[in-house]
């Protein structure tokens, strides 16, 4: 079954931290929080830990147009450093010792103050402007259930108006549209179960400008269901206001749920992702009768290794219950010998709902083949684990070695995303850099009717591949931070920025240097691939509808009675072009623009977008335009062999046809096979083949192509006059497109 895992920024600093750990436990993160996901080792996805902890990741309504709007808008958002003056009242006295939890609020730190209309700038979302009636609220998951809710705490900022200010509790709920799940908390609080309005001289209490607590205990108290419970509060406001307060933190699902009316509906929204943090708030509660004696299991997802290199391999242990995990007992099996139980206090106690990591540092196989390795928690604190997914399998692929990888570097872009230039010039980089050794591949995007793309193949973006990894415009990350685009996936193991890679420093020059090629570089060092691909393809006839494919893929291991690999196949077109502003590339890095994040990328390979106007008519190249089965599909039909022989060739060839509107010139097409390993969804290998005349390589006959050019272009698309040293575009006369070399 394949496991469909998010995808993050890993960093190579991340994981020389977690290798240094012992066998022990260390929280990752210092608050008691509840987190999406997991960081594991470099270059392997992020483990999702929604198969092990309560609740679901819901989807989010709204989205990010792109990284450098919210990040300029989030600007005047900020309180750097802010104090929050504590209310004397806001001690709530309670009647029995409270455990209390939440997201994180501490004495300082940096906050984000906004309202409607400041959304509005960072979505670009115009009907949001002018709303004044606010409801926001965060996710208390069902491991609490039992516990009951005593008191409230939250932060407000002083001198904002308040207007009949009400704290409010309601049960888990959730609701379905078009396919998509959302959190549905009660839009009014008087449809919650509990609620408490906040007298109007507590909230003058907090002095103008300064973020205070405001605390609230509920005349009864709330015992928790099962599925969890939402908690909030909600006021008249004022639009232009700044009255909800975030800690700006890489957010947490669950943790900013805010209620907006749109097309005449008010719905609440899931706000995980957007970069505005998570709600200022915290819950009071009795977990006397909760459950102290629950965890689970998950490991990462399935890797490739060298027989006798020293490697790591971690397990998650998330805690299901509302108190702190201080020890474990454990067993360990490998490759189904079954170790002896083993007990671990733990160093860093495993807070309720947060989880530890448990890495097997240094393991060496000897062997190659599919090695497994589980673990299984037997006891929390002293008792019976009573989880049902205590047990985690974690398996390796070891390979005596690895095969030649050609890389994927598939790219988010947008005509309409004026930062998006710099992904232009990070492929073309990529391509100077590795040539062959890398299939660049650019997925156009359209948000909404405010920024449409032409070039958008909405079943290879929305639907399949950026949908299924989870990498959508407002989860991409960038310099400018908040997510957004341009971004890009590598290999399907990594998502980063397309120039930039995971390089987010300034350099002695004040820019950030082009770093997507260490990426490739480590991809290619760290994971071995562990089969070579080949493929042949060709138009079926003269007609130009159908493309006959001829696939091949030779494994470097044997693996019996299971074949998790699929192959998937990605179309795309080069020298794309029309008419019309949606056709031309917005350019915030223009020196008339005048974008003060431009500077940060003020580098030789980028200048000639700083020269260039605002709106730039260009070539494109790399899009795709077609795609069948992008996430993979099996290689073996249900009456054929599932085995895997290392040495032996797997031959696949189908007809694939060709329906795609977005195409102009047929001979300007190349189709990408990519080999998946459904376990992990990171392809292994891949290979291109160029299908028409004149869009293969690169001509070093000047003089021929001078004498027939008709229009000119550099790498990054853009038209020029005269040749240009290095890379040129050219279309001739007869109206083929060539790149010719200027020396």
């Amino acid at each position: 079954m394949m496991k469909k895992l998010l995808l993050g920024i890993i960093g190579v600093a991340l994981a020389a931290n977690v290798s240094a750990q012992s066998l022990d436990f260390g929280k990752v993160k210092t608050s008691h929080l509840p987190y999406v996901g997991v960081k594991s080792s470099p270059l392997t996805q992020v483990k999702s830990l929604d198969q092990v902890k309560p609740g679901k990741k819901m989807s989010s309504r709204m989205q990010l147009a792109n990284a450098a709007t919210f990040n300029e808008v989030s600007k005047s958002m900020r309180l750097n450093g802010a104090s929050i003056k504590r209310n004397s009242s806001s001690a709530v006295a309670a009647d029995a010792p409270l455990a209390w939890w939440g997201y994180p609020t501490e004495s300082s730190g940096q906050l984000l103050t906004f309202g409607f209309d400041l959304l509005a700038q960072a979505f670009g979302a115009t009907f949001l402007s002018g709303q004044t009636d606010y409801n926001v609220a965060c996710l208390i998951p069902g491991n609490y259930a039992e516990a009951k809710i005593d008191s409230v705490e939250f932060v407000i900022y002083g001198g904002q108006k308040y207007e009949n200010l009400t704290v409010w509790v309601a049960p888990y709920a959730e609701v379905e549209e078009k396919g998509n799940v959302y959190y549905n908390p009660p839009v009014s609080p008087d449809d919650a179960a509990v609620k408490v309005v906040v007298p109007a001289d507590e909230i003058s209490k907090i002095p103008s400008g300064k973020a205070g607590f405001i605390g609230v205990k509920l005349p009864v108290s709330y015992k928790i269901p099962a599925d969890g419970c939402f908690v909030g509060y909600a006021f008249k406001g004022e639009s232009s206001g700044r009255p909800i307060i975030t800690w700006y933190t890489e957010g947490t699902n669950g943790g900013l749920l805010y209620k907006y009316d749109t097309g005449g509906v008010s719905v609440f929204d899931n706000f995980y992702g957007l970069g505005l943090g998570d709600l200022t708030i915290q819950i009071g509660m009795d977990v006397s009768e909760c459950e102290a004696n629950s965890a689970s299991v998950s490991a990462d997802a399935e890797q490739t290794v060298l027989v006798g290199a020293a490697n790591q391999y971690n397990f998650y242990v998330a805690n299901n219950c509302a108190k702190a995990i201080t020890s474990i007992d454990y067993i360990i099996s490998e490759d189904g010998e079954v170790g002896e139980e083993r007990h671990l206090d733990l160093s860093s106690p495993i807070a309720a709902n947060d989880y530890g990591v448990l890495p097997l540092a240094n393991k060496v196989f000897s062997t190659d083949g599919v090695h497994t390795i589980e673990l299984t928690v037997t006891k929390v604190n002293g008792n019976q684990n009573i989880a049902e997914d205590n047990t985690a399998s974690n398996s390796i692929i070891a390979l005596e070695k690895g095969a030649e990888r050609t890389s994927v570097v598939e790219e988010l872009t947008g005509t309409w995303c004026g930062w998006c230039p710099r992904g232009h010039v990070g492929l073309e980089n990529l391509k100077k850099t590795f040539g062959d050794k890398v299939i660049t591949l650019a997925g156009h995007y359209t948000f909404g009717e405010n920024a449409v793309d032409p070039m958008n193949c909405y079943e290879y973006n929305q639907n399949d591949v950026l949908g299924n990894y989870g990498v959508v415009a407002n989860q991409l990350s960038s310099y400018l931070g908040g997510g957004g685009l341009p971004g890009a996936l590598f290999d399907r193991l990594l998502s980063a920025d397309p120039y930039m890679g995971l390089n987010n420093q300034l350099n002695q020059q004040g820019t950030v240097d082009y770093g997507a090629d260490d990426l490739v570089n480590a991809i290619n060092q760290a994971i071995p691939s562990e089969a070579s691909v080949n493929l042949s393809a060709s138009w079926s006839d003269d007609t130009k509808t159908a493309i006959k494919v001829d696939f091949s893929t030779t494994f470097n291991y044997d693996r019996f009675g299971e074949n998790p690999y699929g192959v998937g196949f990605i179309l795309s077109e080069n020298a794309m072009k029309g008419t019309g502003t949606q056709w031309m590339q917005l350019n915030y890095y223009s020196n008339s623009y005048g974008q003060a994040g431009a500077k940060y990328y003020k580098n030789a390979d980028m200048l000639s977008w700083f020269e260039a106007e605002p709106f730039v008519p260009m070539e494109y190249s790399n899009v795709v335009v077609q795609s069948w089965r992008p996430l993979g599909d099996a290689l073996f039909t249900e009456s054929e062999e599932s085995d895997i022989v290392k040495g032996e060739v797997i031959n696949y060839t189908n007809t694939l046809p060709v329906t795609s509107t977005l195409i102009q010139d047929k001979d300007m097409l190349s189709l990408t096979a990519i080999l998946v390993n459904l376990n992990n969804l990171g392809i292994v290998n891949a290979a291109q083949v160029h299908l028409g005349a004149g869009a293969a390589g690169i001509t070093d006959v000047q003089k021929d192509a001078n004498s027939n050019v008709v229009e000119r272009y550099n790498l990054n698309g853009m038209r020029v006059n005269a040749p240009q040293k290095g890379l040129n575009i050219v279309k001739l006369a007869d109206g083929r497109c060539v790149k010719v070399a200027v020396k």
